[in-house]
C-alpha cells in the first residue's frame, strides 16, 4: 500500500509514537535476551538457497526489484565479511550469500553505550529512542521510495528491540541493501563528460521524483558523494533517515506561539527564519515548497557546477569523433544549451527542473548523433 503524502507529513511524530512502547521497555527493564528460537540467527555457513539466487538473477540489470528478498526466516544465511563503517546510530557490513557469494550491505543499530549508563529514566529515553528511530525510519522510507537512484532495500527483519547483542546477526534489527562501491568527486571527473551528462540528468530526475514522491516533498540533508554509492555504474543515494517532508516553519505576523511549529523547527535543527528563502511563501506556517529548491541549491553547489563545466566537452570521445569542421558549432551549441540551465541553476525560486533535464537530454542526444 502506498502511503499518501498527507498521512506521511508529520512521519517524524509518527514513528516516535509507534516505537514508545519499545523503548519503554528498554529503559525502565533493561535489554532483554534473544528467545531459543532465534539463536539460530548466527553468523554460520551458508547454505545456498535456489528460490533466492533465482529471484535476484531475474531482477534487471539496472536496479532491484522492490521485492523483499531477506526475512527473518531466511536472515541468518547472510555471512558477514567485514565491518564497512560505524556511525553514531549504525554499523554497516558487508555481507555476502549464494554460492557465487552475492555482495550485499547489512545495516545494525549501534549499541547505545552513553545511553545504558545514563542513570536518569527520561535521558535514557530520549537516547535509546534516537537509535531505534533512525533505523525504523529508513526501512519504512525505502519500503516507500522507489527510484532507480535511490539504494534498494532487499529486505529486513525487526524481532525485538534487542540493541546489545552478543554478534551483529543477533541484534533485534537487522536490514540489507544492495552494496555499492564508494564514489569520489574525482573519480567522476575522470569520466568522459557524456557520462557526466548521464549523472547529470539522473540526479535531476531524482530532484523531481523526490519532489512528488509518494511520502510529500522530501528534502535531502546532503548530496556529497560520500551520501552517494556506484551500484553497477549508477549512482545511488543513501542515507535516507536524515530525509524530511517537514518544509521549513514560518510564522505569520501576529501569530500566538505555536508548540506544532516550535516541534518543526526543533525536529529541523534549525532556528525561525524571519522570512521564506528561495522565493518561497509562507502559507499555513510553513514556506511552501521550501524543500524540492533547496534541494536544488545543494545539488547545483555539489555537482553541478563541477560535473558540468564545459571544458570537459572537449576532451570528450563522442565529441572527438565528430567532424572537426563541426566541433566549433557543436561547442557553442552546447555551450549555449549550459547556459540556459545555468539561468535556471542560478535562480532556484524559478528554476525548472523538467527544463533542465530536457536541456541536457538534448546535448546527450547532440553528442549521440
Amino acid at each position: 500500500m502506498i502511503i499518501s503524502a498527507r498521512m506521511f507529513r508529520s512521519l517524524e511524530f509518527a514513528i516516535g509514537l509507534a516505537i514508545g512502547f519499545i523503548v519503554a521497555k528498554i529503559t525502565s527493564h533493561g535489554q532483554t535476551s534473544l528467545p531459543d528460537d532465534m539463536t539460530r540467527c548466527q553468523l554460520v555457513d551458508a547454505d545456498p538457497n535456489p528460490v533466492l539466487s533465482s529471484r535476484l538473477e531475474a531482477t534487471e540489470a539496472k536496479y532491484w526489484t522492490h521485492h523483499q528478498i531477506f526475512d527473518c526466516d531466511n536472515m541468518h544465511k547472510l555471512r558477514l565479511v567485514k565491518e564497512l563503517g560505524h556511525g553514531h546510530f549504525k554499523r554497516t557490513f558487508l555481507g555476502e550469500y549464494g554460492d557465487d557469494g552475492t555482495k550485499v550491505a547489512v545495516k545494525v543499530p549501534t549499541k547505545p553505550d552513553h545511553c545504558l549508563a545514563v542513570e536518569d529514566k527520561r535521558d535514557r529515553f530520549r537516547c535509546v529512542r534516537a537509535h531505534i528511530e533512525k533505523f525504523t525510519k529508513e526501512v519504512m522510507y525505502l519500503q516507500q521510495l522507489q527510484h532507480p537512484n535511490i539504494i534498494e532495500l532487499l529486505g529486513f527483519c525487526m524481532r525485538n528491540e534487542l540493541l546489545d547483542a552478543p554478534t551483529p546477526m543477533e541484534s533485534g534489527m537487522i536490514a540489507v541493501f544492495e552494496y555499492g562501491d564508494e564514489v569520489s568527486m574525482d573519480d567522476l571527473m575522470s569520466v568522459p563528460f557524456h557520462a557526466r551528462l548521464r549523472i547529470a540528468i539522473e540526479i535531476i530526475d531524482l530532484l523531481i521524483y523526490l519532489e512528488n514522491s509518494p511520502l510529500g516533498s522530501l528534502k535531502m540533508r546532503d548530496v556529497k558523494p560520500k551520501h552517494l554509492l556506484s551500484v553497477e555504474g549508477k549512482l545511488k543515494l543513501i542515507d535516507v533517515d536524515a530525509m524530511t517532508s517537514l518544509e521549513m516553519p514560518c510564522p505569520r505576523p501576529n501569530d500566538p506561539p505555536n508548540k506544532t511549529i516550535e516541534r518543526m523547527v526543533w525536529l529541523l535543527g534549525t532556528t525561525m527564519p524571519t522570512d521564506c528563502q528561495y522565493g518561497t511563501t509562507c502559507q499555513e506556517g510553513i514556506c511552501k515548497g521550501y524543500n524540492a529548491r533547496r534541494n536544488m541549491v545543494l545539488v547545483d553547489e555539489v555537482w553541478m557546477k563541477t560535473i558540468l563545466a564545459i571544458d570537459g566537452l572537449k576532451d570528450d570521445p563522442l565529441f572527438m569523433r565528430k567532424e572537426k569542421s563541426d566541433r566549433s558549432a557543436i561547442f557553442a551549441e552546447v555551450s549555449d544549451v549550459l547556459g540556459s540551465v545555468r539561468e535556471h541553476m542560478d535562480d532556484p525560486s524559478n528554476a525548472d527542473k523538467h527544463f533542465v533535464k530536457k536541456a541536457l537530454q538534448d546535448i546527450q542526444a547532440r553528442l549521440a548523433e
